[in-house]
C-alpha cells in the first residue's frame, strides 16, 4: 500500500504571504461569483492578465485560475470553487458561517490561486504577484479529484449521520474516486490563517494557542522532521499520533497542518481503510469518535481523535461557539446546493443605511406575501393600522448590494426574523427605533425579541409607500432611517415630513411616472446620512423645516385647484403640531 508522503507542493500550500497593508478599499476582483447554480467565471481585471486565465469570488473572496489550469480542466476548477463554497457555507444556507473571517479574506485581500501542474506551483515567483494581495493558497487542478472518496456522500455514507460511516470503510468496490482530493486541505489553510489572525488565542500558529498545545501533546516522543528527530508513528519505536517528518516545516507549519487534520478527521474526510493507512506515518488519527472501528487496525499508536486528544476533539467539534463558526461540521463533496444570498462587504459597504435584506417578505394586496424583491412601483402592500398603502418608489433596490444587517427574532417568528440595516428604524414599545437600538425583551408590536444577531446578505431593498411605514415579516417598521439623533419630531416623523413634497406630487400631479422614482432614489440616500455630516444643533434646525415643507405642499396642492387636498392639508397641520409635542409618534399615517 502506497503512503500519502506530503511533499514540497504541501510545504508551499501553507507558505501564506504577508506583504503589508494597501489602502484600496475594493475588494481584489468586484465581480459576482454565483448566477444560476453555477460559478460565474470571468476574465480578469487589471493587473492580473499576466496571472489569471479566468477569475471569480466566493462570497467576496477571490479566486484566480491560470490559463493553463483553465484549459486543462474547466470542470476542475468548477470543483474547487463549489469546495470554497461549501467549507465558507457548510450548512448550504446561502450565508457565510463566520462573517468575520470572510471578512478579514475579502479586506485583507486573500487569493487563492489554481495552478495547472505541480511543476507551475511550485515554480510560482511570489515577487510577480499583482499589488494588493496580501495573502495566497495554492490548490491546484492536478490535485483535484472531484468525486474523491473522502467524502462520506461519495462513499454511500451519510454526511451528518455519523453511525452511517462505519459501513463504508472499505471503498474498493465503491462509486468514487479513490484519488486523495486535496483541494479541502488546501482551502482550509487559507481558512485557518484568518482564523489565527482573528483568534489567536485558539488557533494561532505556535505551542502557546489552545490548539497549539494540543497538538503538540499528539506527537508524544515521534518528534519532528524540522527538529531531525522524526520517529514513524506507526512504528513501535515512539508513542504518539501525529509527527511530520518534512523538514522544511517549522511548529507554525505543523499546527496548520495538525488543524487540518483534525478538522477532516471529524467530519470523516479520512476515515477509510486505504486512506488511514496511507496518513499513518504522520497521523493516526483518522478515526473520529470513540464508537467507532480504530483504523488502521494494526498500528498500536492509532486512536480515535476522541480518546488520542480530547482537547482537539473538543475544538473542532465546537462550530457555534466565538472563534469556532469557521470549522465545518460536513465534508465537502464538491456540490455545493446553497443559494449565496450572503456575503462579507467590501470595505465601502456601510453597515448602517436603511433597507431590508431579500430574504423579508410582505403582503400585497390580491397577492399574498411576496420576498421584497420583486415589489414594484404602486403595489399596495400591508402598512399600519392594519390598512394598505401603495408603493411609491424604492430609496435602495439593489438585487446585487452586498450589507451587513441585524436579524431580529421575535416569539411566534424565530423561523422568518426581521433583517434590517441597524440604522432602518422598527416599531419598539409604542416608538419608532433604529434597529441598533432595539434589545432583546423588547416588543415588536406584539412579538418579544428574543434573540439579535449580525448576518451579511446580498440584496437591498427600502420600499417607500405612501404610509411611510410597513408591514415586513409580521412587523411594523418604518420606511426609513434615523435620519437625525437631534430632533423637535420623532425621528420617523421627521423623516416622513421631509418626504411630504413627494407625496403631494404622488397624489396630485406625479401619479405613478419615472420622476417620482428618481426623487426618492436621490433624496432618501442622502436625507439618511444627514446625521453623521450635522452637528447636533444643525440637526435641530433641520427638523425645524418641516413646518415649512407642509405649507409649502399645501400651497402647491391649493395653486392646482384641488379643493379635495384642502381638508387633508390642514388636517395635516394639526397633526404636525400634535407630534411636536412628542406625542402620537407612530399612530397616525398618511403623513
Amino acid at each position: 500500500m502506497t503512503r500519502f508522503q506530503p511533499s514540497i507542493v504541501s510545504t508551499l500550500a501553507i507558505a501564506l504571504l504577508s506583504f503589508g497593508k494597501y489602502a484600496e478599499a475594493a475588494p481584489l476582483f468586484n465581480v459576482d461569483g454565483w448566477e444560476n447554480g453555477n460559478v460565474k467565471w470571468h476574465n480578469p481585471p487589471s493587473g492580473f492578465q499576466n496571472l489569471c486565465g479566468k477569475v471569480t469570488t466566493v462570497f467576496g473572496v477571490a479566486v484566480c485560475v491560470t490559463s493553463e489550469a483553465w484549459n486543462m480542466s474547466p470542470t476542475k476548477c468548477d470543483h474547487i470553487a463549489h469546495v470554497f463554497y461549501q467549507l465558507l457555507d457548510n450548512n448550504a444556507d446561502g450565508v457565510v458561517d463566520d462573517p468575520a473571517l470572510v471578512n478579514e479574506m475579502v479586506n485583507e485581500k486573500y487569493l487563492l490561486l489554481v495552478p495547472s501542474t505541480e511543476r507551475e506551483m511550485e515554480t510560482f515567483n511570489y515577487d510577480n504577484l499583482p499589488n494588493g494581495v496580501n495573502s495566497i493558497q495554492q490548490t491546484g487542478v492536478f490535485e483535484a479529484f472531484p468525486n474523491s472518496c473522502d467524502s462520506p456522500q461519495n462513499r454511500g455514507a451519510s454526511p451528518t449521520d455519523r453511525s452511517t460511516w462505519a459501513q463504508h470503510i472499505d471503498v474498493s468496490n465503491k462509486n468514487c474516486d479513490p484519488n486523495r482530493d486535496a483541494t479541502t486541505e488546501e482551502i482550509l489553510h487559507l481558512m485557518t490563517y484568518a482564523a489565527l489572525q482573528l483568534y489567536p488565542s485558539l488557533w494561532y500558529d505556535d505551542w502557546n494557542s489552545a490548539v497549539g498545545s494540543a497538538i503538540k501533546d499528539t506527537n508524544g516522543n515521534c518528534g519532528w522532521g524540522y527538529l531531525f528527530n522524526w520517529i514513524d508513528p506507526s512504528s513501535d519505536n515512539c508513542e504518539g499520533q501525529y509527527a511530520y517528518n518534512d523538514r522544511t516545516c517549522g511548529k507554525g507549519c505543523i499546527v496548520i497542518e495538525g488543524i487540518y487534520w483534525a478538522i477532516v478527521s471529524y467530519i470523516g474526510g479520512l476515515y477509510t481503510v486505504d486512506r488511514a493507512d496511507s496518513v499513518s506515518n504522520e497521523w493516526l488519527m483518522t478515526t473520529p469518535d470513540d464508537s467507532m472501528i480504530v483504523l488502521p487496525t494494526n498500528v498500536n499508536n492509532a486512536r480515535s481523535l476522541q480518546s488520542g486528544s480530547p482537547e482537539l476533539y473538543a475544538l473542532v467539534s465546537d462550530t457555534s461557539s466565538n472563534g469556532h463558526k469557521w470549522i465545518p461540521s460536513i465534508m465537502p463533496d464538491g456540490i455545493y446546493k446553497g443559494l449565496p444570498t450572503g456575503s462579507f462587504p467590501s470595505p465601502t459597504t456601510p453597515a448602517f443605511g436603511f433597507c431590508f435584506s431579500a430574504l423579508n417578505k410582505v403582503e400585497v394586496q390580491g397577492k399574498g406575501l411576496v420576498p421584497i424583491s420583486n415589489l414594484e412601483i404602486g403595489d399596495m402592500i400591508r402598512a399600519g393600522n392594519d390598512a394598505f398603502s401603495p408603493v411609491l418608489g424604492f430609496g435602495k433596490r439593489q438585487h446585487d448590494k452586498i450589507a451587513q444587517y441585524l436579524q431580529l427574532f421575535s416569539e411566534g417568528l424565530e423561523d422568518t426574523p426581521l433583517e434590517l440595516t441597524h440604522d432602518h428604524m422598527v416599531f419598539v414599545s409604542g416608538k419608532f427605533v433604529a434597529a441598533s437600538e432595539v434589545r432583546v425583551g423588547d416588543l415588536l408590536g406584539t412579538h418579544r425579541v428574543v434573540a439579535i444577531k449580525e448576518v451579511l446578505r446580498r440584496g437591498a431593498y427600502a420600499p417607500v409607500t405612501e404610509s411611510g411605514d410597513l408591514v415586513v415579516g409580521g412587523v411594523l417598521a418604518s420606511c426609513y432611517t434615523s435620519m437625525l439623533d437631534y430632533s423637535l419630531f420623532d425621528r420617523h416623523a421627521a423623516f416622513h415630513a421631509f418626504m411630504a413634497p413627494f407625496r403631494a406630487g404622488w397624489i396630485s400631479r406625479w401619479s405613478y411616472d419615472e420622476d417620482r422614482a428618481v426623487w426618492i432614489r436621490q433624496w432618501c440616500p442622502r436625507l439618511s446620512s444627514l446625521k453623521y455630516v450635522l452637528s447636533p444643533l444643525m440637526q435641530y434646525l433641520v427638523s425645524s423645516v418641516v413646518v415649512l415643507i407642509y405649507v409649502v405642499s399645501g400651497v402647491v396642492w391649493l395653486a392646482e385647484g384641488r379643493g379635495q387636498m384642502l381638508l387633508w392639508f390642514l388636517l395635516s397641520l394639526g397633526i404636525a403640531g400634535y407630534r411636536l409635542k412628542g406625542c402620537g409618534r407612530s399612530k397616525v399615517k398618511g403623513l
